[in-house]
């Protein structure tokens, strides 16, 4: 979970700050997700774009009662990215460099998989 986490937010890190650098105005994104044929939402995601910082509010619903939700918090002006558990109460802060060090590792263990989705 947390590495699927961890290359969530790079991509968002990198695909979702190249608004920002070009200036983009404030904004949102609402997303609802939804397994084959179901009518109710496996998880829905906010993206909130404001004063230069993206917050993604991931909720996956995992049926019942039962959801877990992940906050993400990138600053491209400082050059980092915070992951928020609020139900385990953990806190990752990581650092430009240190994200394209942790996508390269994640890159070369990838390729030696069988998975042909992890080699994508």
């Amino acid at each position: 979970m947390l590495a699927r986490t961890l290359w969530r937010s790079v991509l968002t890190m990198v695909v979702w700050s190249l608004p920002l650098l070009a200036g983009a105005e404030d904004f949102h994104v609402e997303t609802d997700l939804y397994n084959d044929g179901s009518k109710t939402a496996a998880s829905t995601d906010t993206t909130i774009f404001f004063a230069g910082r993206v917050y993604d509010f991931l909720t996956v619903h995992s049926g019942g009662d039962h959801t877990e939700s992940l906050v993400t918090i990138c600053d491209p002006q400082k050059g980092r990215i915070v992951l928020l558990d609020p139900e385990r109460k953990m806190k990752v802060e990581l650092e430009r460099d240190r994200l394209v060090e942790l996508s390269g590792s994640l890159r070369t263990w990838a390729a030696v998989q069988n998975d042909a989705l992890l080699k994508f």
